[in-house]
Formats: structure tokens, sequence, C-alpha cells
């Protein structure tokens, strides 16, 4: 089976994308005020 290499760029761009809105996710989550839910939900919902 022959990649090209558009597939595995898309692959890598996906897997990048995956893997920096987990850490903008977890970045909301860490630095957000623990009363306010709304934004802690949104970062865990990123981070997930």
């Amino acid at each position: 089976m022959q990649f090209t290499f558009e597939q595995i760029f898309i692959a890598m761009l996906l897997t990048l994308f995956a893997g920096f809105s987990t850490a903008i996710g977890s970045i909301i989550a860490f630095f957000s005020r623990k009363d306010d839910l709304r934004v802690l939900s949104l970062g865990l919902g990123f981070s997930a």
C-alpha cells in the first residue's frame, strides 16, 4: 500500500491540530477561575 505525500501531510496536520487543541484547552482549564464553570467546561472540552 502506497501513501502519497499529500496523505501523509494531511495526517500530520490533523495530528498537530489535535495536539494544539488539547494544549489550548488544558491551558484554559488550568488558568481559569475555579468558580467560572463555563470557562472551565470549555477548556476541559477542548482538552478532552
